[in-house]
């Protein structure tokens, strides 16, 4: 008979790898837990609403890859992530979604014609308040 000592290791490995291998097909879990919440408002119908991660990956996989998804309340796919004013909590649309202003509507409503708060020409624009 061999060594036993050689044979305890060999028995070893081969379970280490077994083990390694089952493990390698098991992708981690997503989790689906409040505090993963993100909020999101839909552009077309303004319903907002919260995705957990685990949510937010299912439906980014239905929208095709990335934001816009689809509305939970319209299936409009017009729903962007969304920042909360750390003023007044109105959600609202950052820079990034396509015709937004970036900044709270209540704190810092648009202009009628053109002035600085809706993206006309001033010398001196105020900046917008940071996102949430």
């Amino acid at each position: 008979m061999k060594n036993p000592k050689i044979v305890f290791v060999c028995v070893c490995l081969a379970a280490a790898a077994v083990i390694f291998w089952f493990n390698l097909d098991s992708a981690p879990a997503i989790p689906d837990t409040p505090d993963t919440e993100t909020m999101w408002m839909c552009r077309d119908c303004g319903k907002t609403f919260a995705l957990t991660a685990a949510k937010f990956a299912v439906e980014e996989e239905r929208a095709g890859g990335s934001a816009p998804l689809h509305c939970i309340d319209c299936s409009k796919k017009e729903a962007y992530r969304v920042a909360q004013c750390t003023t007044c909590d109105t959600f609202y649309f950052s820079r990034d979604v396509p015709g937004a202003l970036g900044r709270c509507p209540q704190c810092y409503p648009a202009r009628p014609g053109g002035g600085p708060a809706d993206g006309g020409s001033s010398e001196q624009e105020e900046p917008p308040p940071p996102a949430v």
